[in-house]
């Protein structure tokens, strides 16, 4: 009774607690995928995408976004009731076992990722069921969890790829019944390990349709495999263009520790650290697959090289610790087991028969205080996602932007994606020409821009991409303003609110001016609504993330106006980044200083040295030389 009354609790929280609106980095891709039969970036996650779009039509009256959350928030409570059973069978401790599996749930990046539409939930929970049926599976080797592994096996793989990275673990587990477990049947085992993977058949069949998302055009083989194998970013790396850095990678790998600290708190690693060693002594097959899981998504890391270095690739990175945090929740219940047993016996030589259940209240009474603590610190931050509203309104201000019948194209995770949302499923803004720019070098790409906006000047394919894209802007700048969400190398371009417009001339922009610093005026004061973030809501790195894409773009704008000789205005933006929304924006604050030292004003550059204010603010040698030489600049005028 106490476990079915304990997931009803966490049902209720979790469907309460859900995410209301788009949300960052892939989920507002996901919910596109969800209204559009699409395919999402590689590599596609086939599975997944199946399941957003049947789930439509199972649940037909449900608000869109909340029904594409069920696919986290099932799996992630799946997944802990899953792991309640596996450590209860390998412990044989109830409830210590169900404590950590409901604490598992209120980890907050478990909890954050079981709330939005994200892949990662339903990978745990193919990662914990395929332990569990290896577990029973050697307990009874002609039972039906054979089948079940083949199964979940193939349905893993067509899910997210990163699931291989178990495989050693698991085969390790699986050892010296492997043979017993391909000798008999196997025919049957292998279509079921086909029906999984056969969902593989989905992006093609998507792809026939003309989805409006379709990376790779997977109709064709070829399409299919670079889809499969993420041709496009590398099979392992984070992302295209990911150049291998040994030192990166070292302090990547790193800094895992830093968010497991957060999570666990110290008192948890302790027990993660006690139980990393008891577990090996209590059941030493299961814990050496720990070690080896373990182990392996470090080396996952290590490979994927994130360059965690702004809030967006720490939101991005955040997202992997999840099948780690599994791991990590099993060591985390030896320890317990172990501290435990531990103070039970220290107590049984030293305290009178009387007192015998002393130490069972003094040990449920600190871990239920430690449990209410974590809780309380994640439902904080985690209370806030029903009314994030964020990325509905950023979507809105890009497309707010740019004047009537423009091309616009936004590239990056969160801006691509919750325009696209906005764009094709929303049908906001249809007199828009909403182009990924980056794909017009693909020639199926470019054909179906063709066909949807006859009016746009596609050039000939070639195989200099500079060229190529310098045509396209000058082809197609007389009749439409070109509006991206970051330059690139050919003509000039200046600040358009959130966007880049461009220009073919350094005279057509000078005669444009005028307007230009009126229209990114009217932007940034009466369209844009920068996010006001507290602590508790900058700990959820993706509005984090969104927060700093605004004032980047206010802090270009400032630029722009320091340029064209506008100073007083640039310095009224610069004090609103740091007064208003981000302290901590170290290019506004030595932008200013500079400022005010041309002005004269030494006072107020003085004021503004962050060694000096009540903020506190990490730079970096750069930041402190630079401050240093203009307040040296400063005293000597």
């Amino acid at each position: 009774m106490l476990v079915i009354v304990s997931y009803l609790l966490a049902a209720c929280l979790y469907l309460t607690k859900q995410a209301a609106f788009l949300f960052g980095g892939d989920a507002a891709e996901y919910n596109t995928v969800a209204a559009t039969w699409s395919i999402p970036h590689p590599p596609g996650y086939p599975f997944f995408s199946f399941l957003l779009n049947i789930n439509r039509y199972i649940l037909p009256g449900f608000p869109p976004i909340l029904r594409d959350n069920l696919l986290s928030i099932v799996p992630t409570l799946g997944s802990s009731i899953v792991l309640y059973l596996l450590l209860k069978r390998i412990t044989n401790r109830k409830y210590i076992s169900l404590y950590v599996a409901l604490f598992y749930l209120i980890l907050f990046p478990i909890w954050l990722y079981g709330e939005v539409t994200e892949v990662f939930a339903l990978n745990n929970l193919f990662i914990i069921s395929i332990t569990y049926a290896i577990i029973r599976y050697r307990e009874n080797t002609s039972s039906i969890y054979q089948y079940i592994l083949f199964l979940l096996g193939g349905l893993a793989v067509a899910h997210h790829q990163t699931i291989i990275i178990f495989a050693p673990a698991w085969i390790y587990l699986m050892w010296g019944d492997l043979i017993q477990l391909f000798r008999h049947k196997i025919l049957l085992k292998l279509m079921l390990a086909l029906v999984g993977i056969g969902f593989y058949i989905y992006p093609p069949i998507a792809s026939h349709f003309n989805p409006p998302i379709d990376w790779e055009n997977a109709q064709t083989l070829s399409g299919l495999i670079r889809l499969v194998l993420r041709s496009s970013y590398g099979s392992i790396t984070a992302y295209a263009g990911s150049i291998p850095n040994i030192v990166n990678q070292m302090l990547n790998t790193f800094s895992t520790l830093f968010f497991i600290i957060q999570d666990f708190k110290p008192a948890g690693i302790a027990f993660i650290l006690l139980g990393s060693i008891t577990a090996y002594y209590k059941c030493r097959r299961f814990a050496i697959f720990l070690y080896i899981s373990f182990f392996s998504q470090i080396v996952l890391f290590f490979l994927t090289n994130f360059f965690i270095s702004t809030a967006f690739a720490l939101a991005v990175y955040e997202r992997y610790l999840l099948s780690l945090y599994i791991i990590l929740s099993c060591f985390f219940c030896f320890g317990i087991i172990a501290g435990y047993d531990y103070l039970i016996n220290l107590c049984s030589r030293y305290l009178r028969s009387s007192l015998r259940r002393l130490p069972t209240i003094i040990a449920v009474i600190y871990l239920l205080a430690f449990f209410a603590i974590s809780f309380r610190e994640s439902y904080a931050k985690i209370s806030y996602l029903p009314i994030s509203n964020q990325f509905n309104r950023f979507a809105e201000d890009i497309l707010n932007t740019p004047p009537r019948d423009s091309i616009i194209s936004t590239k990056g995770d969160t801006a691509y994606f919750t325009t696209a949302y906005y764009y094709m499923v929303r049908k906001m803004r249809q007199d828009l020409k909403f182009i990924f720019v980056d794909m017009l070098s693909r020639g199926y790409y470019a054909e179906r821009v063709r066909k949807q906006y006859p009016d746009v000047i596609i050039p000939p394919q070639s195989d200099n991409s500079a060229v190529y894209y310098k045509r396209f802007l000058e082809d197609n700048t007389q009749k439409h303003a070109i509006l991206f969400e970051s330059p690139k190398d050919q003509g000039y371009w200046a600040p358009y609110g959130l966007l880049w417009r461009y220009f073919n001339t350094h005279d057509d922009l000078k005669t444009q001016k005028e307007v230009l610093i009126q229209e990114n005026e009217r932007l940034w004061s009466k369209v844009y609504r920068i996010p006001k973030l507290n602590d508790e809501q900058k700990s959820i790195l993706f509005l984090n993330s969104l927060q700093d894409y605004y004032l980047t773009m206010l802090y270009s704008y400032s630029q722009f106006l320091l340029y064209e000789d506008q100073p007083q205005l640039a310095i009224n933006h610069l004090n609103a980044i740091l007064n208003d929304y981000n302290p901590h924006f170290s290019q506004a604050r030595l932008a200013l200083i500079n400022e005010y030292i041309k002005e004269k004003n030494c006072s107020k550059a003085n004021s503004l040295d962050p060694r000096k204010t009540s903020v506190h603010i990490t730079l970096n040698p750069t930041d402190i030389k630079s401050i240093v030489l203009l307040k040296q600049s400063c005293k000597a005028e």
